[in-house]
């Protein structure tokens, strides 16, 4: 006979479901926005990370749109030149590790 104590092994937490589920909407929609800018926005966008980084604003939303905004940058330029593709790749990889260690000290 199964022990009772363990009929609640496979029930998610609401709150913890809930702040996955928007942070990956967030993250659906960033995506959708940059992904119809042109070139020139996507720079004008980047330019605002970096003015709001300058300004010591450093938060967790500001990480995450940077993450997105690199990964644009890398697909989009890869996509075009096959010669930067391997540049572009080890940079946006490199600078997004960087991201990911300053989350971790903002959490």
């Amino acid at each position: 006979m199964k022990n009772n104590n363990n009929k609640y092994n496979n029930v998610i937490n609401f709150d913890n479901w809930k702040h996955v589920y928007t942070d990956s909407q967030k993250e659906i929609n960033f995506c959708e926005y940059l992904s119809v800018l042109d070139f020139g926005e996507l720079i004008s966008e980047s330019n605002e990370i970096i003015k709001e980084l300058k300004n010591n604003n450093l938060d967790r939303d500001l990480t995450f749109r940077s993450k997105l905004i690199l990964k644009e940058f890398d697909k989009r330029i890869s996509s075009n030149r096959q010669s930067d593709k391997h540049f572009t790749t080890n940079f946006c990889k490199n600078t997004e590790e960087k991201i990911i260690s300053i989350e971790k000290i903002l959490q």
